[in-house]
């Protein structure tokens, strides 16, 4: 209420929050962060902790989907594993969403 209303398909520059980001912004990110670790890793296993929005933006960016009016949602859920792979600046998707590991025993 005291930021107002945020709608992603008209105010893509728009600020998420005072001294944040905008989502245009938050994507260039995610891009840049994808390039440097490709570039700077190559050939190496990489992990990588981060939180959800990073994992769908990087879904968006790597199969080059459109970013608004989409009709198709993911939902990575809590402490799950997303895998990619890449070789020859091709991305492969590996696993996504994978809690297998919180069946333990």
């Amino acid at each position: 209420q005291q930021y107002g209303e945020f709608d992603l398909d008209t105010h893509r520059d728009k600020l998420f929050a005072p001294n944040g980001e905008s989502w245009n912004q938050f994507v260039d990110r995610v891009k840049t962060t994808l390039n440097t670790l490709y570039q700077t890793y190559k050939d190496q296993n990489v992990i990588a902790v981060t939180h959800a929005g990073f994992i769908v933006v990087s879904f968006l960016v790597l199969f080059e989907a459109p970013f608004f009016n989409r009709r198709a949602v993911i939902h990575p859920d809590y402490t799950s594993l997303t895998e990619w792979q890449v070789s020859d600046d091709t991305w492969q998707l590996v696993r996504f969403n994978d809690t297998n590991h919180l069946n333990y025993q």
